[in-house]
């Protein structure tokens, strides 16, 4: 743990993954004498400031980091009042990151676009990682009275472990409910489907005045709004990589399905023809780093049509029908 503080305050760069360790350490009491020994350290070694002056310095750094995004680090500033102020910024969430970072601001909204994704990390140090185009909506308290959020799109959840105070996200009727794991839920209204798939540990997928089921970790609940019903089934390790790395799959999928997805990833849109199209479904892995003229290239052998790009907009043409 003195290793990731030090690190941190001498402006070296953390991962998400790095920082989630540190804070979750920070949480445990087994580690208090750890943290309280680094703070007489850094105590000892600190000049002599003005705390008041100096607070107020950090806290316009951080409005202006707001601005001007920029990697993990820590300002010159806060090296002098890390001994007093440290353990209270990252407990109380007084952080802001962007890019493929981490943003920290309780009762608030965040928004991806088409083609954009966010990594958040909430008051209690869980992370969520946004996919394109979705909605999150957190209510002030949260972590302080309820760790309860809202889901319109889908994203990946690492929830830290709070029995008192259960995780919950809700996406429109289903709730998702999980003490400290890691698990993925996908609800964009368009799809009329809501999919809940558990990579770690355990949650409990409900419906008001409707069904409950705990989920094993490798599980998926899907429920269908138009019918009502829900099946659970097994996820290959693969398809688990490829949730938690939220790679473009495709499993059987509906070929209008398929279009929305690639829409939302690319940020795109796909002009065609619905009926030449509705009776054609397809399976492809995808890696992160493939380009949307190679998808189209594998999919126009695979399917058999013609396209043409004009800036953000295709155009697909049937070959074979």
């Amino acid at each position: 743990m003195k290793d990731l503080l030090n690190r941190y305050i001498k402006c070296d760069y953390l991962s998400a993954d790095e920082l989630n360790a540190l804070t979750e350490m920070l949480h445990q009491k087994k580690n208090s004498k750890v943290l309280k020994s680094w703070l007489n350290e850094q105590w000892e070694e600190a000049p002599e400031i003005d705390v008041e002056t100096s607070f107020e310095s950090i806290l316009r750094q951080i409005q202006q980091q707001k601005k001007q995004p920029r990697r993990i680090g820590w300002i010159k500033t806060w090296r002098m009042v890390a001994a007093v102020f440290l353990p209270a910024l990252i407990l109380s969430g007084i952080y802001w990151f962007s890019g493929n970072s981490v943003e920290l601001i309780p009762g608030e909204n965040y928004q991806t676009a088409r083609g954009e994704r966010k990594t958040i990390m909430l008051a209690d140090s869980s992370i969520v990682k946004l996919d394109v185009a979705s909605t999150l909506k957190i209510d002030p308290g949260y972590g302080q009275v309820h760790r309860h959020i809202e889901l319109e799109g889908e994203a990946s959840f690492h929830v830290v472990k709070n029995k008192s105070l259960p995780f919950v996200v809700t996406s429109r009727s289903i709730k998702t409910k999980a003490l400290g794991t890691v698990f993925n839920v996908s609800a964009y209204p368009v799809e009329g489907l809501i999919k809940a798939t558990l990579l770690e540990g355990c949650i409990q997928v409900s419906r008001e005045n409707g069904f409950s089921e705990l989920l094993e970790p490798g599980e998926e609940l899907s429920y269908k709004f138009f019918d009502g019903r829900y099946q659970i089934t097994k996820v290959s390790e693969e398809d688990i990589n490829a949730v938690e790395e939220q790679k473009l799959n495709f499993d059987n999928a509906h070929f209008l399905m398929v279009a929305r997805q690639i829409e939302r990833y690319y940020d795109v849109v796909l002009r065609f023809q619905p009926k030449h199209f509705q009776n054609i479904k397809f399976s492809m892995k995808l890696r992160n780093e493939t380009t949307l003229e190679e998808l189209l290239l594998i999919m126009q052998k695979a399917i058999g049509f013609e396209y043409e790009i004009e800036e953000d907009q295709i155009n697909l043409t049937r070959t074979t029908k």
